[in-house]
């Protein structure tokens, strides 16, 4: 199914959908849609199904049905907090793979064996909400995963709900026999957190759980505990 994107934040049934020209000219120019083509368009939190027509060189579409945002997004409120990267780069291939699980807000924070954050932090954001609307687009999400900075990790871990798990090779496993609707987990650099950040995070209200017997890199740490979490919680659940 092709995918579009739209700043569109509630369709109508009937009524023409709004897209942008480069929208429009990835649909017809590389997808290469063709007329009467159903294609998807994801929202502002919302998406629909819509009907291809030609209007000229740019792409009119028609809503012809809703699509209900459960059959798309996890019951869990997955959120991630990821200590900044040494490489920024570790997040142009980390952003997707957690649209693809489901997150719905990454938080990036300083730590004390991490990268820094630095005064460009807009246009890195730029960056990576681009490449969090690519992965959107192709896995079909229709929510959008929230990204934000914060130079200090104590306000970071403040504004967390539900359980709450710091990962760190000296903590326990990290199973849980209840059932979760709201998740944050953090997950530290290649370094590792200071016991200073791993006290700040324990009175916050965080659980020190480990992933395992291995020390995993912080991009393989946060897609394998992206995928437990939604296994055990969301909906990627084996019946």
């Amino acid at each position: 199914m092709k995918r579009v994107l739209s700043e569109e934040s509630g369709f109508v049934v009937g009524a023409q959908v709004p897209v942008s020209d480069a929208e429009s000219h990835h649909l017809l120019r590389v997808l290469r849609a063709k007329q009467g083509e159903a294609v998807e368009v994801l929202g502002k939190g919302s998406a629909c199904l819509a009907r291809l027509e030609m209007s000229g060189k740019c792409a009119a579409l028609t809503c012809e049905s809703l699509i209900d945002a459960a059959s798309r997004e996890s019951p869990l409120d997955l959120h991630v907090v990821l200590a900044c990267p040494v490489h920024r780069q570790t997040l142009d291939g980390l952003v997707p793979a957690l649209v693809q699980l489901g997150v719905n807000q990454v938080t990036v924070v300083q730590s004390a064996f991490g990268g820094s954050l630095k005064t460009d932090l807009e246009k890195w954001l730029s960056r990576l909400s681009s490449i969090e609307q690519q992965a959107r687009k192709q896995s079909g999400r229709i929510h959008e995963m929230s990204i934000y900075f914060e130079r200090n990790m104590a306000l970071a871990l403040d504004q967390a709900d539900g359980l709450k798990i710091v990962l760190d090779p000296s903590g326990g496993p990290t199973d849980m026999a209840e059932i979760l609707n709201e998740l944050t987990l953090v997950i530290g650099p290649e370094g590792g957190f200071s016991r200073e950040e791993l006290n700040v995070a324990v009175s916050a209200g965080f659980l020190v759980c480990s992933l395992g017997p291995r020390i995993l890199r912080m991009e393989t740490a946060a897609v394998g505990a992206c995928f437990w979490a939604q296994s055990r919680f969301g909906d990627f659940r084996l019946p």
